[in-house]
């Protein structure tokens, strides 16, 4: 154990090197960046950050979230998007092993896949990022390069306590995700609950997720989910710092997928 932690703290120190503060000219940093931006999911998921998936309880937020991580596996398209191969890592905090089995068979029956993709990961506990949550998975990502893509679900079992403190505690907070996937070259994908009674009557539909803007404002994605309850018409809006966009979903409760 202590041989991994020390290998994850030296790839930090590598990760930090690589990103040290630089103040360009703009000349220069339009000559010298010329990529366009990195997106695991083309303009739904970016590769370098996190991003916030909400939405009302049962509005089917973990099968989404699910789906991604299964078409990252894969590198299938979803929503009639590219997606770039990477391993992902499902912290699958509020389910259990039972439920989440059956949840993945009809997901993977749902989207035509025969096998079960072996750099797909899942976990049921996990401690949170007070109790060396992040440490952990800095070890695990050390162990397996290939994994760029960590979903959370959700925001409220692996959060900081000083989440919901308030809009700078939460700003700071959340900017603890950000270092992070700089810092290791992954995106997240954090599975959060949209406030009650539900996503309606709002200026800005970002502001449907539950608590202060210092959640979701630093947030390379915001994506909302919305389906009436035991409905199965769904829509998907998607802002950030990428291009806004509007997918219209349908829900199969036969396999638990969106199409």
């Amino acid at each position: 154990v202590w041989k991994t932690y020390r290998a994850a703290d030296e790839k930090k120190l590598e990760a930090e090197e690589s990103f040290e503060e630089k103040v360009w000219s703009l000349a220069d940093l339009l000559d010298e960046v010329t990529e366009p931006p990195d997106y695991l999911v083309d303009r739904l998921l970016p590769g370098i950050g996190f991003s916030i998936l909400f939405g009302s309880q049962g509005a089917g937020k973990s099968v989404l979230a699910d789906q991604i991580a299964a078409s990252v596996a894969t590198g299938s398209r979803i929503f009639n998007r590219e997606v770039r191969r990477a391993g992902a890592l499902v912290l699958d905090l509020e389910q259990d092993p039972n439920g989440a089995a059956f949840r993945w068979r009809s997901l993977l029956r749902g989207i035509g896949l025969g096998h079960v993709p072996a750099n797909l990961y899942t976990a049921h506990s996990w401690d949170p990022v007070d109790d060396g949550g992040l440490e952990k998975l800095a070890a695990f990502l050390v162990e397996h390069p290939h994994v760029q893509l960590v979903v959370i679900d959700s925001l409220y079992n692996f959060a900081p306590e000083s989440v919901g403190e308030g809009y700078f505690r939460d700003g700071r907070s959340m900017s603890r995700f950000t270092r992070f996937s700089k810092e290791y070259g992954i995106a997240f994908l954090i599975c959060h609950h949209s406030k009650k009674p539900g996503p309606t009557g709002a200026d800005n539909f970002a502001d449907l997720a539950s608590g202060t803007r210092g959640i979701t404002g630093p947030a390379k994605a915001r994506i909302g989910l919305t389906r009436e309850e035991f409905g199965t018409v769904g829509e998907l809006k998607v802002s950030g710092k990428l291009p806004e966009s509007t997918i219209a979903l349908a829900f199969d409760k036969e396999n638990l997928v969106w199409r």
